[in-house]
């Protein structure tokens, strides 16, 4: 088993919807993430990341104005420019990977769409989010990390995800 007590993750999180979404359940999905691509890198450091669960017509309007596309989407991140590269060399001690804005509505008819929990799918976008803040691009390492981390939310019954 891999000692996960040194890393700290702070969460700036906001939540403008209905959904019961806790930070507790953002940040061990953020943990898992991070652990799964770089335990070592990053067992000394506080990693900041900005959470935001939106609207369908939040997240519609902020797809349309940074990314030129008009429609809604389950996760649009903005990455502060720290890959995981720059992430192993990185002396500070705190470094804040950037924000992430979810629209769990759409998280949820995904899931239906796929045939699985609400719960696992947000698992899975909230990772997406968090790999692509850290410079990863769609590929087979990225959907095999975002998989392993969902898998290992599905199992557990008091997460409200």
């Amino acid at each position: 088993m891999r000692n996960r007590t040194r890393m700290t993750i702070t969460v700036d999180f906001v939540n403008h919807t209905k959904h019961r979404i806790t930070r507790a359940v953002i940040v061990a999905i953020a943990r898992e993430t991070l652990c799964r691509v770089m335990l070592k890198a990053v067992a000394k450091k506080t990693i900041a990341v900005s959470v935001a669960l939106v609207t369908p017509s939040v997240i519609r309007g902020v797809n349309r104005r940074y990314r030129g596309r008009e429609h809604v989407t389950d996760v649009i991140s903005f990455g502060s420019g720290v890959s995981r590269h720059l992430l192993l060399r990185k002396k500070s001690a705190s470094i804040d990977i950037g924000d992430l804005l979810l629209c769990y509505d759409y998280i949820k008819k995904s899931a239906t769409i796929d045939g699985v929990s609400a719960r696992v799918e947000f698992a899975y976008v909230l990772s997406h989010g968090i790999l692509h803040l850290l410079g990863y691009r769609h590929s087979k390492e990225m959907f095999a990390i975002q998989d392993a981390v969902s898998q290992k939310f599905s199992t557990l019954r008091r997460t409200k995800a």
